[in-house]
């Protein structure tokens, strides 16, 4: 279908008109779900790819716990999108069921993917948490 592509920079280059990530599990990890409390720790660091420091992790107060860190693939793969004329004209979004919406907004203000660059500033568009319970294949809203 026509409508489904975007052009490309290249000749011949067909590529899909949004990609969209989800956030728990695939951008980073651990999922929301099993933090203590919302994330507010700031940890900078060296980011992947085009270097330069940033927000890698975020903890959570008063505990010690996992920190929210995002996958170098991942990370990778948003900063080719944003830097690789390839993919101009498609947008980026992100969609996931968290039970704790409030913790995944705490991550996307914060956690960077270049240097000055929030990891929820890159995305066209979000979908994050849930409206009702979801069946257990995750495929339809359960009805009371």
């Amino acid at each position: 279908a026509p409508g489904l592509w975007a052009p490309g920079a290249r000749a011949g280059l067909r590529l899909p008109r949004m990609v969209v990530f989800d956030l728990d599990a695939c951008v980073w990890d651990p999922e929301m779900c099993f933090l203590p409390n919302k994330p507010t720790i700031v940890e900078r660091g060296p980011l992947p790819g085009v270097g330069g420091e940033g927000v890698v992790s975020l903890g959570c107060a008063g505990r010690r716990g996992p920190k929210v860190r995002m996958f170098p693939g991942a990370v990778l793969a948003i900063q080719e999108m944003l830097t690789s004329p390839d993919w101009e004209g498609v947008s980026i979004a992100a969609a996931s069921s968290s039970e704790e919406p409030t913790y995944s907004f705490a991550c996307l203000e914060a956690l960077e993917v270049m240097p000055g660059r929030t990891l929820g500033s890159v995305f066209d568009f979000l979908a994050v948490g849930r409206t009702g319970e979801l069946s257990s294949d995750k495929k339809t809203p359960v009805r009371p």
